[in-house]
């Protein structure tokens, strides 16, 4: 049985970890959201849905890793159903610990209530989420496949960039102002990303650094194949929306914007 360290990963089923917190995401085009439990839960038909094809491709192109001699990496694939473009990360049980005194003990009860506390308006998140609203794109963005990376042996994103140059000029603006929220929530609040930003779709986390290290090897040959898949095919983001998560598969999105 492989050690697991990784606090998103409780087996390698896999099994997720309950990790909790609130962050900012690209709005998923097409049939992408679910009822549950009275919250809209992202939910991508990547099989039915034309507008989700990249999502699709990317998952089949990875469909095999985690599983036979891969498997031995300790590598736990996320669901496709669940695949998402972060725009920033804001609160959250790895980054709580940091935050001022002021506020550490209602951003550790707030994330650790949800999903429930998120039908709340919480003070911690309305800065996120007036900002989401101001840098929701029209006529849209539309992103490509660009590369696989393995960040920090942890985890495998597939790494997305502008297919087109009105995207490339829009996305600047909107990591310009990316930029000043993440200025005010670590200076005022003391949590929450820093403004370097690379839009990626996380496709599996290391259930250890060792077996992260270890896929080093294979990351070019897995590489390969994502290209092949994807080649020609590219995603529309019309929106940021704000979004609670319980663990790395389960986000619930905030209807009410202000």
């Amino acid at each position: 049985m492989l050690p697991i360290t990784n606090t998103k990963i409780e087996t390698l089923e896999p099994k997720w970890a309950r990790f909790v917190g609130y962050s900012l995401l690209f709005d998923n085009p097409g049939d992408s959201l679910c009822q549950t439990g009275g919250f809209e839960r992202i939910h991508c038909e990547v099989d039915s849905s034309s507008e989700l094809v990249l999502y699709r491709e990317l998952s089949r192109a990875t469909s095999k890793l985690g599983k036979g001699e891969s498997n031995e990496l300790g590598l736990c694939l996320l669901l496709s159903n669940s695949y998402h473009v972060t725009f920033f990360d804001c609160g959250n049980q790895a980054n709580a610990e940091g935050a001022h005194p002021v506020v550490k003990s209602a951003l550790t009860g707030f994330i650790e209530g949800l999903p429930e506390s998120w039908t709340e308006e919480h003070e911690l998140v309305l800065p996120a989420a007036r900002c989401a609203l101001a840098l929701s794109a029209s006529p849209g963005l539309f992103f490509r496949y660009s590369g696989l990376r393995n960040w920090g042996n942890q985890v495998i994103v597939a790494v997305l960039e502008p297919s087109d140059e009105a995207t490339s000029t829009i996305l600047e603006g909107m990591v310009e102002g990316r930029a000043n929220l993440s200025n005010y929530y670590q200076t005022e609040l003391g949590f929450g990303t820093g403004p370097k930003y690379t839009p990626h779709v996380s496709l599996g986390y290391f259930a250890n650094e060792d077996g992260g290290e270890k896929a080093s090897a294979e990351l070019d040959a897995w590489d390969d194949a994502l290209r092949e898949r994807t080649e020609g095919l590219q995603i529309r983001f019309n929106s940021i929306g704000t979004y609670a998560f319980t663990d790395m598969v389960t986000f619930f999105r905030k209807s009410c914007m202000p």
